[in-house]
């Protein structure tokens, strides 16, 4: 019989957790930015528990960045204690929402066809929802306390209303996560906590700017050569001359780069930032690192607008990328000059941040995700700069492959500051607070990428990397949409604006319909290729009308229709040189129920460490929620309206790979809304067709760091003991728990010889199983080596994906030739 691991798709139905035992977090405060925290104190966030280790680096001047969860350094300030338990962790699944610092929330029915939104708070709040995933709608009330209400009318039962509030916690807005509740039922279900109320539906925004009415304003395409276009940049030079200390002062965060004009210029279509170590002297100071930043700073500003740009950040240690905007109030210095004098250097603002801040896009270091923050003073007023008065919100975004181009935009309004990446909604801010004058005010754009210092948290660049280059393809920006007196400094040229990152679209989907959502390809030139399937017991995952054994010929392919309603837990692998009936292979003989027709050799069945592709595909948006698939590990539910799927080699591999979406899937992950998970991969593909079972490991080191000497020199090739032919290679887990073909020794997931690679939760945490012998395996390293997927439980390859279920997503599963 195949042995099943809860892992991947599966992990996903059965809702497992990856943080370690539960903590009672009843009484614990939760974790707002900008909020100062002593050593040893305990907060939650997010569904997880932490400590504070270092209380400098948990105050308010440094929260931000070092918030739980967030950031390369992160661990530095606090430590993972476990998940909260669900008792205590503030969710709720009636209908009265849930509570928070400022009241209590929820959502109650007026009637068959109303529902009224309510909030309880000692201030403002904003309520955001999304009426059957047709993009999100906000109710505002402001300066108000006690019960806020709302109403929605004209609704039928079984639809689906998701929801979040946000709210002022005293110390800056709060988000609290997302729920769903569906009109007829009088019960609601909370989502994953999110840091940003926002959705990746179809209320996104495309990256062209052109829906909600927008209308371009300005732009640079960066289509010529040299010198960016003097018409629209100003440079900043120097290392930021700090006039209330008189000193350079690394622009306020310790930064070691010299920017200079001359190292940002114009090549094939783009803005280049280049980063190189060449040391400059100034007032007998050395500086070693050289970039570039620049500004529009006295040419160009705006107030209100979308503005975007289309951005690839090298991902190395000691960068820091920005997209970002200042008020035109600041008080700083720039230049026009191109090649500034040798000493030359420009002063920071000594008015931040009563100037206002806006942070687009921000990375770091090697992060995968960017920072998105706004900064001010909470006086009224534009002021000198005082530690005491200024406030911060943030949250971040998932990028995926900061080395490809991204769109990152901010959609400003009389009332909102939202952020998208590649089109998707990822933080929203409310700026209608009477002290938040500052982002009502012109500002200007900043590119620029720094070096080393504070932000890089101690991780400076390595010379030996460098120079390496931040690629800018292009700034638009656009005004008009939704925001009736938008203004700009200047009205600019045009330009033609193109889409990036597609948008949502669930196509046409049907009740009792199905679609072509999966093929299947025998790559193999030579061979006839079986596909096997199986999906959970009785079928309680829904129906795939066809065969479990399928053979196809060579470089032929399969195509499977799934039903839109969704359809749940199937595996699908392949299997060579088999018998008339596809049993009896040499490759992809791991077996099956007897009663779906699998055998297995008079050897055994082969251990189940195929190459694979496991999904659970979603329910559509446009099914109504009655008619949905049940989820069959929470029978009382639906399934989700997400696509999940994995082809990790966590067990093992067969043969060589490939997995290709066709159709829209952000790059993940995607923290809120109805397609919350943890995203596609980059580019949509998963290229393991390099894969080699000749590569395996022969003599691979799984002594648990020379606690079992015994297991210091181990053979991952799976050999049939009948026909000494090679049948796949296992994976370090693999090798020490499956005891087919007469592999031995073998032990328990949790045995001590094995839990270091195998990685149960509990007893092993997953930063003790990052930071063990499975993450620095000869296994590992290999299939690093070859393509992006999982190699084990918790390492940083592409596991678990998902994709907005859509008739118009599909994915092509192709096996190559077994060796």
């Amino acid at each position: 019989m195949k042995r099943w691991i809860a892992l991947a798709a599966f992990a996903a139905l059965c809702g497992m957790s990856s943080s370690g035992h539960a903590v009672d977090c009843s009484g614990m405060p939760t974790y707002s930015a900008g909020t100062s925290y002593v050593q040893d104190q305990d907060v939650q966030n997010n569904g997880s528990a932490y400590n504070c280790d270092i209380p400098g680096w948990c105050s308010s001047t440094a929260a931000w960045a070092y918030e739980p969860g967030a950031g390369s350094a992160w661990t530095q300030a606090w430590s993972l204690l476990g998940s909260c338990d669900s008792a205590a962790n503030g969710s709720s699944s009636s209908s009265s929402g849930g509570a928070s610092s400022s009241g209590d929330y929820g959502i109650e029915a007026l009637g068959s066809s109303s529902v009224l939104f309510y909030v309880n708070t000692g201030s403002w709040a904003d309520v955001h929802y999304i009426l059957n995933s047709d993009g999100q709608q906000n109710y505002r009330m402001t300066s108000a306390s006690g019960r806020q209400e709302w109403q929605l009318d004209n609704l039928a039962t079984g639809d689906t209303i998701q929801y979040s509030y946000t709210y002022d916690s005293g110390s800056g807005a709060v988000d609290t996560p997302w729920a769903t509740y569906i009109v007829g039922s009088g019960s609601s279900s909370s989502s994953s906590s999110s840091s940003s109320s926002s959705s990746s539906s179809s209320s996104s925004s495309s990256s062209s700017g052109g829906s909600g009415g927008w209308s371009l304003v300005w732009s640079d395409e960066f289509n010529g050569s040299g010198q960016p276009d003097p018409a629209n940049w100003n440079y900043h030079v120097g290392n930021g001359w700090n006039p209330g200390t008189g000193a350079f002062d690394g622009w306020g965060n310790q930064e070691l780069e010299w920017y200079r004009p001359e190292n940002c210029y114009q090549q094939g279509g783009n803005l280049v930032i280049h980063g190189e170590n060449n040391p400059t002297s100034v007032n007998g100071q050395t500086f070693d690192w050289r970039s570039c930043r620049i500004t529009t700073q006295g040419k160009h500003s705006w107030t209100y607008g979308r503005i975007e740009a289309r951005i690839s950040s090298p991902s190395l240690q000691g960068k820091w990328n920005a997209f970002w905007m200042l008020g035109d109030s600041q008080s700083g210095s720039y230049t026009s000059n191109y090649s500034p004098a040798a000493g030359y250097y420009d002063s920071m603002p000594d008015n931040w941040a009563s100037c206002g801040e806006t942070d687009i896009f921000e990375n770091v270091n090697q992060d995968s995700f960017t920072f998105h923050h706004n900064f001010w003073d909470t006086r009224t007023g534009d002021f000198p700069y005082d530690a005491g008065s200024n406030a911060d919100y943030g949250s971040t975004g998932a990028i995926g492959d900061t080395e490809a181009f991204h769109v990152y935009a901010l959609e400003w309004d009389q009332n909102e500051q939202r952020y998208y990446i590649d089109g998707v909604l990822t933080h929203t801010i409310d700026i209608t607070p009477s002290n938040m004058e500052e982002f009502h005010e012109p500002m200007h754009i900043i590119l620029n990428m720094a070096l080393g210092g504070r932000l890089t948290y101690g991780y400076n660049p390595i010379a030996a990397e460098w120079p390496r280059d931040t690629l800018v393809d292009y700034v638009r920006v656009y005004q008009g949409g939704g925001s009736s007196s938008s203004s700009s400094s200047s009205g600019g040229g045009s330009s033609s604006s193109s889409s990036s990152g597609g948008s949502f679209d669930p196509g046409s989907p049907a009740a009792g319909t199905t679609h072509p959502r999966l093929t299947i390809h025998n790559a193999c030139p030579t061979k006839t290729m079986w596909v096997h399937w199986l999906s959970v017991p009785d079928g309680s995952g829904g129906v795939l009308n066809a065969p479990n054994h399928s053979a196809m010929p060579a470089s032929g392919s399969i195509s499977y229709n799934i039903p839109d309603k969704g359809l749940a837990a199937m595996r699908f692998w392949p299997a060579f040189d088999c018998d008339g009936t596809g049993m009896d292979c040499r490759i992809g003989a791991s077996g099956g129920p007897q009663e779906f027709g699998f055998t297995c050799p008079p050897e055994g069945c082969a251990p189940p460490i195929d190459s694979k592709f496991e999904a659970t595909f979603g329910c559509i948006t446009g099914i109504d929620e009655s008619q949905c698939q049940t989820n069959p590990s929470a029978p009382s539910s639906a399934l989700g309206r997400s696509d999940w799927w994995n082809s990790s080699a966590v067990d093992g591999f067969t043969v060589p790979m490939k997995v290709s979406i066709n159709g829209y899937c952000p790059e993940g992950p995607v923290t809120s809304g109805p397609f919350a998970g943890p995203g596609g991969p980059t580019n949509g593909q998963i290229d393991c067709s390099a894969l080699r079972v000749a590569d395996c490991p022969r003599n691979a080191d799984l002594s648990t760091d020379g606690l079992f000497p015994q297991l210091g020199n181990m053979d991952l090739l799976a050999t049939n003991p009948a026909t000494g032919e090679a049948g796949g290679c296992y994976s370090p887990a693999g090798k020490l728990t499956y005891a087919n073909w007469g592999n031995t020794p073998t032990y328990t997931p949790d045995a001590p010889e094995a839990q270091m690679y195998t990685c149960p939760t509990p007893p092993i945490s997953e930063a003790e199983c990052r930071a063990g012998p499975a993450d620095r395996s000869a296994y590992r390293n290999y299939i690093h080596s070859v393509c992006e997927t999982y190699s084990y439980a918790y390492d940083d390859g592409f596991g678990l994906s998902s994709c907005p279920a859509s008739t118009l997503t599909s994915y092509d599963v192709t096996f190559y030739c077994p060796e």
